[in-house]
């Protein structure tokens, strides 16, 4: 369901009947499943997205997928004590994945795309770097960044 905040008149978006919010002249619109699309990751923070070995969240937020918007999902921001080496062994190695599976990998960038092992629109993005960046982290500790969708794997090819 969608529903219309600001005073304008709704147009109809070719192509567009997944969720997220738009700018219609001013005005914004918001499709209500977005928020049921959120909820199948566990919110936001999701409660499914494989965390960090000694991290701890410093922020999230929703994210929307695709322009028009097709799926919703969840970035969130950890720091982890680890070294920024180890922080990506250890999401690479088959005892820390459980249900998800590795999709690609770039070691040089240290970015990890994983997907869920019982449902292939599951989606999680990993990118670890060295240091806090703008988040007012010490600048020892490791960041990884992680976004979670369920949409289209093609989506998110680059």
């Amino acid at each position: 369901m969608w529903v219309l905040i600001g005073l304008v008149a709704l147009l109809p978006v070719a192509g567009f009947g997944a969720c997220g919010v738009v700018l219609v002249g001013g005005g914004i619109l918001i499709d209500r499943a977005g928020a049921g699309q959120l909820a199948t990751l566990g919110g936001c923070p999701s409660s499914q997205t494989p965390h960090p070995p000694q991290g701890v969240l410093k922020d999230s937020s929703e994210i929307s997928v695709g322009l028009p918007i097709s799926a919703v999902g969840c970035w969130e921001a950890y720091a982890d004590d680890m070294l920024a080496r180890d922080v990506y062994t250890y999401y690479i190695s088959r005892e820390s994945l459980g249900d998800w599976r590795l999709e690609e990998t770039y070691a040089q960038t240290m970015y990890i795309r994983l997907a869920n092992k019982l449902d292939a629109k599951l989606l999680v993005d990993v990118s670890i770097e060295t240091g806090g960046g703008s988040i007012g982290w010490r600048p020892t500790r490791t960041r990884i960044d992680i976004s979670i969708c369920r949409c289209d794997p093609d989506l998110l090819k680059g």
